[in-house]
């Protein structure tokens, strides 16, 4: 389900990390392959937070999602 860009001081939005050019208002994101995956795994209760402390080192989930999305992206052009 689409949510809001929420625009940092650079204009990148800490939802989808799409950069925002020029005067805008807030656009819809549209969540890319790796956040699909995430919220489909959070739905089971997999978390990142649950697989640190499972593995005891940090999991690298926030660039496995963005590497996700951007591999999508291009099957959505």
């Amino acid at each position: 389900m689409p949510t809001l860009c929420n625009l940092n001081a650079q204009n990148v939005c800490t939802v989808c990390g799409k950069q925002v050019n020029g005067p805008t208002v807030k656009r819809v994101c549209k969540p890319g392959l790796g956040d699909r995956v995430a919220q489909g795994l959070g739905a089971f209760g997999i978390t990142e937070e649950r697989i640190t402390n499972i593995i005891g080192r940090p999991c690298n989930c926030k660039q496995r999602r963005a590497a996700l999305n951007k591999f999508g992206e291009r099957f959505t052009k």
